[in-house]
Order: C-alpha cells, then structure tokens, then sequence
C-alpha cells in the first residue's frame, strides 16, 4: 500500500478543543442533572462521583492519549492496529473490534438525537411549544406517536442537515475541518453556558434551592453501592472514554505533551458539567416546578419536555430556549465529528482512501444503522442499542485499553511513553491505580450492569430488538471483516 503522510493538529489549542469536544455532549447538560435527580440523593451523589474521576476518569484519559500517540507515531490511529502494535498476536487486532464498532453505532443514534436540538432552536424562536403539551410536542416532532414508522417529517428535515453538516466539516480532514470547527464553535458553546447560567441565577434567591438540592450532601448514603455505580457511570459517558480519544491522540506530534493535556481536558469538561450543566436544569425546574418530577428525569426528557416547560414561563423565554437547544446541538456534534472520525481514520490508515471518500463511506453507515433505531423508536430498539453499545460495551474497550497499557505493554513502559515530553510529572502512585484500581473498578461496573440492567434487556426482546440485536453483531462481523482485509493489505503490520 502507498504510504501516506498523516496529518497533525495545527496548535495545542486545537488539540486541547477537539478532545474537549469529544467529552462535552449531552451528557454534560442533560444526563448529568438527571443522574443527580434519580439518584434522589442530591449532594451525596457528588463525592462518589469526583472519586471516581479521580480514580477512573482521569487514569483512563492518560492511557487513552498515550495508546492514541504511540499508535500514530507508527502510522495507526484506530483500535485494532494499536493494539497489534502493542500486543504482537495474531488476534490482538479483532479485540480492537469494539473500538471499531462502538463510535460508528453510537453516532448512528446519538446524531438523531442531536439533530432534535436543530428543530427545537426553531421551534423555541417562533413559540411553537408555547402553551402546548410539551410531552405530545415531542411526540410529534419525532412521529412516536405514529404506529408503525417512527418518523415525522419534522424531525427528518434537521437529521439530514446534521448529516450534511457533519460531510462539510469531516471531509475537509482534521486540520481544514474538524480543528478549525472546534475552534469556532466550542468557545461559542462556552459563552452560550455561561449566558444561560447567568440567568438563571438572576432569577431570584429562590434559586438557589435548586443549587442546595445539587450540593448539600446526605452522608448517610454513601455506602450504597448503586450510587458508586451511578455516578462512576457519569464519569465514563461525561469524558467520553472508550470512544475516540485515542483517536484524536494519534493525529499529536510525538514531543506533545499527553501527562498534562487530559488534565485540561478534565477541567473543560468538568467546568461544562458541574458549574454550567448542574446549574441550569436542576435549578430552574426547582425554581419554576418547586419540585423534581421523577418521569421528566427519564431519557432526554429533561432537554426537550421539562426544559421547554420552564423555559416559556421565562422573560425573552423564546430567545433563551434558542439559546439552550443551540447549546445541546453544538455540545453534540462535536463528540459526532469525532465519532464519526474513528471509522475514516481506519479507512485513510489501512487503505489510502481520500477524506471525502472516507467521510462518505462513513456517513452511509451511519445512516444505515440509525434505521432501526429511528424507524423504531418506540419498540424499545433506541433504548437497546443505547445499553449495549453505549454503556456494556463502552466499559469493554476501556478494560482491554487497561490491560494493553499497564499488563501487555507494561506499567513501566507505559509510563515512559506517558511521561515523553511531559512538562508535570505525575505522582507514581497512579502507576498503581492505572495498574489495579482502575481495571477492578471497570469490572465492578461490568458486573454491576450484568447484573442489575443486562436481563431487564435481555428479557423485553421482541421482534424489532431482534432485528437490532443481529444488525449489531453483524456490524462487529463486518469491520471483523474489514480489520482482516486490512491486515492482509498492510504486510507489514
């Protein structure tokens, strides 16, 4: 195959905005406050969860950077191939499968999602759901309320221009698109938090009930089990890990810094979720409600029924609605590009092919695999995809990274290449949370789920799941496929 000369990021602030951006996403904004809300403990949920991104997150991050930069400087940014580079056996590649697949499936569902966002902005400017029952809204908007097909024309319209959107950006590559994208539009995101935070606290002092509901804690649960679960939960989707980071990573200069960077993308992320994202939602339903109602906590419900619910009573509520579902699209689409960018890097790696190729061999998956889902929303076929793809296997890929990093590499050697033009050292007591507390804390979690959510999946299967279930195992069958193609194309490897 001819080689080809992969590209870099043009600044460490286009570096530092891209991983930002595949962390920040609905989950900052919409999961996190009603994580909080379930949990029904308030400020209790908060000390297992900044635990856990000390023992979880953060290590996760590091090993994520450092396999992505150790795979581009040997010219392969995807899953399957870094881990042949660090594990020289023969199957080591078909374990990189999930890596593969997961960003693939979770954007066919998640941009859907996050192409509601687009018509909401609208929908808020000119009050459609002003005075309306916000539940049958959002029924109509996306056609749940018909019986066969899912699919209103309202909600296809955004979806298509999210796909026309996410062409534009990815087929210019990572320097003239996606770089240059972030670079505009995660600053923007930034001030659209920071706008509508500042109102909300100008809503009164009754606000602040909202607040004390997130921050005073009750000590007395904090040997439950299930909220450690919950909020190491959060930590895994909030920073996105097991995803595409790795991928981005592979696209740094060898001589970048990877012991510092996850730590500014933490703090980004962080500032996105606890001081913007647990201070609108929670506190203005508080404010507007009185009260946290448990079935508006479920799904996306809070953006698109309970948000819209208190946003009308506002002043200018129609500017400010704009304003938050602004928000909620730019907050997704970049995790999409980057999504998106884990299948076109295989592609450019291992078979030469252009971006604009790529992009469209990518996208046409995307779609492809975003039918069932769409079509049948209301058959429980969103919800399916969304446990096993976007959480089961999601702490798969992280265990294997964990394994490849601190066992096959070696902890020592691991640490080297973390520490390659480091500019902080890292306390070496993290050598030995990387080594043994992270992996135990992802199989607790793996248990966890096996247990408590994987039969309540398992057993509301009917025909439409089914489809979904063999579309799933069929996509890791295909890129199993496409990995062994690949291989037998790059001799070398």
């Amino acid at each position: 195959m001819k080689d080809y000369k992969r590209e870099v990021w043009s600044t460490r602030v286009g570096v530092i905005l891209a991983m930002s951006a595949t962390s920040i996403g609905l989950g900052n904004f919409v999961r996190f406050p009603a994580q909080i809300a379930k949990s029904e403990i308030g400020g209790s949920f908060m000390i297992p969860y900044f635990i856990s991104l000390l023992i979880l997150g953060i290590p996760l991050l590091w090993v994520e950077w450092t396999i992505g930069r150790y795979g581009g400087k040997r010219g392969q940014g995807t899953h399957p191939f870094i881990f042949h580079k660090i594990w020289k056996n023969k199957y080591s590649k078909y374990l990189g499968v999930f890596g593969l697949s997961i960003p693939v499936l979770i954007a066919s569902y998640y941009t859907y999602v996050v192409s509601w966002n687009l018509g909401y902005a609208f929908f808020s400017l000119i009050g459609s759901y002003v005075d309306k029952d916000k539940t049958l809204f959002l029924q109509n908007f996306i056609g749940t309320n018909n019986a066969d097909l899912n699919i209103s024309i309202f909600s296809l319209i955004p979806y298509l221009l999210t796909l026309f959107l996410l062409y534009i950006v990815l087929s210019k590559g990572i320097k003239g698109g996606i770089e240059k994208f972030n670079n505009f539009f995660m600053p923007l995101l930034f001030i659209i938090g920071i706008i509508l935070t500042i109102r909300v606290v100008l809503l009164g002092p009754n606000i602040f009930k909202g607040l004390a509901y997130i921050w005073e804690p009750n000590y007395s649960h904090l040997l439950d089990w299930k909220i450690w679960i919950m909020a190491a939960g959060q930590i895994f989707f909030t920073l996105s890990i097991g995803q595409e980071i790795s991928v981005y990573a592979s696209y740094l200069r060898e001589e970048d810094d990877i012991a510092l960077g996850p730590l500014t993308q933490t703090s980004l992320n962080e500032f996105a979720e606890v001081i913007i994202g647990g201070t609108i939602a929670i506190p203005v339903i508080f404010y507007f409600m009185g009260s946290i109602q448990p079935e508006m906590m479920e799904g996306y419900n809070i953006a698109f029924i309970a948000m819209p619910m208190v946003l009308e009573k506002m002043a200018f509520g129609s500017v400010f609605g704009a304003l938050w579902f602004l928000l909620l699209f730019l907050a997704g689409i970049t995790t999409i590009l980057a999504s998106c960018q884990s299948f076109i890097t295989f592609l450019k790696d291992n078979f030469n092919y252009t971006n604009k190729k790529s992009t469209i061999l990518t996208l046409l998956i995307v779609f492809i695999l975003s039918l069932p889902p769409i079509l049948w929303y209301n058959k429980g076929v969103f919800d399916e995809v969304d446990f096993w793809v976007g959480a089961l296997f999601l702490v798969i890929i992280s265990l294997i990274e964990v394994i490849m990093f601190a066992w096959i590499m070696g902890i020592d050697k691991a640490w080297e290449e973390l520490n390659k033009g480091a500019k902080m050292k890292i306390p070496n007591i993290f050598k030995y949370v990387v080594k043994y507390v992270t992996p135990l804390f992802l199989i607790l979690m793996l248990v966890s789920w096996s247990i408590s959510d994987a039969p309540y999946f398992i057993a509301k299967a009917n025909i439409y799941i089914w489809i979904e279930r063999i579309l799933i195992i069929g996509t890791f069958a295909f890129l199993s496929y496409i990995i062994y193609k690949a291989h037998k194309i790059n001799e070398n490897l």
